[in-house]
């Protein structure tokens, strides 16, 4: 595991990854739904959400090309964030892809490409294709989040 975490940048320095992650281990260890609901009833899991200021909430269902969102899992994300814009609030689903299929390396999120995004009652197919570092800039411009300002 010690590899992923080092990786080699344009300038040929070591950096690390995965440096926000307190316990690799840990993260690595998989969670098992098994016994938990029923038929199409089960637990989903969310990739990565930034709440930010009690006041904006932005998921990210991390995706290979190619490959769909589960149905239950869509309801979750679409039904959160519907509440958080009933509220008088932010609330935004991006659904990014990546195109590695081997799965002994990371995803960094961070270069990871929208495909689409839910906000407001509907999904929009992304025509820019931006990655997740240019849609962090410009939700920051557009809201106003200096958190998410580098």
């Amino acid at each position: 595991m010690t590899d992923l975490l080092n990786t080699t940048g344009k300038d040929n320095t070591k950096k690390s990854v995965g440096q926000h992650i307190n316990n690799m281990e840990k993260f690595s260890q998989p969670v098992l739904f098994d016994e938990i609901g029923t038929g199409n009833f089960r637990p989903t899991d969310y990739d990565a959400v930034l709440e930010v200021d009690n006041h904006y909430w932005f998921a990210f269902e991390v995706k290979q090309k190619g490959k769909t969102m589960p149905y239950g899992q869509s309801l979750s994300y679409t039904r959160t964030a519907d509440r958080w814009n009933k509220c008088g609030d932010i609330g935004i689903v991006f659904v990014v892809e990546h195109e590695e299929s081997d799965p002994s390396k990371p995803i960094l999120l961070k270069d990871c490409r929208l495909r689409k995004y839910y906000t407001n009652g509907k999904w929009t197919t992304s025509k820019s294709k931006n990655t997740v570092t240019n849609l962090m800039k410009q939700l920051a411009e557009r809201y106003n989040i200096n958190k998410l300002k580098k």
